[in-house]
């Protein structure tokens, strides 16, 4: 079994656990590269787990990380659009590092959900008029493609309004919480209603 495939078992199977003790799943993002949503048994491998975890696939969430070139810009595409079909979200994480994630999402914005901006990006919103802009134009990129837009790395209060003036969907990041163990994860999900 590769380490995706485990990845994504692991995950289906607490996310399918976490449904039958009565919680309010929030959706789980799993990280993966265009390289391994190009591969040829991708969707098979994702189909099997999803039938023996039993998992609704509305709670899962793939990140897209720029890890290498794209060499099946045809299986990436229609593996992206069976992702869909089943259900699940598509998500570009890192978006503003990668040396052509403009391209890219402007081929396959009809297959994406969301653009989850870099940490680097927003670590510097507050500090300068241009720094502030260009998250504003990336904001406004997410309207002109009908997706949402999500800032990595928030830590402070400061970056967070300015986030929200700005127009941004979500925010993540330690202004929120921490990386938590299993057992504090399940106590957030129980407590905290906007999570889902």
């Amino acid at each position: 079994m590769s380490l995706i495939s485990w990845v994504f078992e692991k995950v289906c199977k607490q996310a399918a656990l976490w449904q039958k003790q009565g919680l309010n799943v929030p959706r789980i993002a799993i990280n993966i590269s265009f390289k391994t949503m190009e591969m040829t048994t991708f969707i098979e491998r994702i189909r099997d787990i999803l039938l023996v975890t039993s998992c609704p696939t509305h709670f899962i969430e793939l990140e897209v990380t720029e890890t290498a070139s794209i060499n099946n810009s045809k299986m990436l595409s229609e593996n992206m659009l069976q992702v869909k079909a089943l259900g699940m979200h598509i998500a570009v994480d890192d978006f503003g590092t990668g040396y052509s994630s403009l391209s890219l999402i402007r081929t396959f914005h009809r297959s994406i959900d969301k653009l989850k901006l870099d940490r680097s990006l927003v670590d510097k919103v507050c500090y300068t008029e241009l720094d502030t802009n260009f998250i504003k134009h990336i904001i406004e990129l997410g309207r002109i493609l009908d997706v949402s837009v999500l800032a990595e790395g928030v830590e402070t209060k400061q970056q967070l309004d300015l986030l929200i003036e700005l127009g941004c969907d979500y925010a993540q990041g330690y202004y929120f919480s921490k990386a938590l163990p299993l057992t504090e994860i399940i106590d957030l999900i129980e407590h905290d209603t906007s999570l889902v």
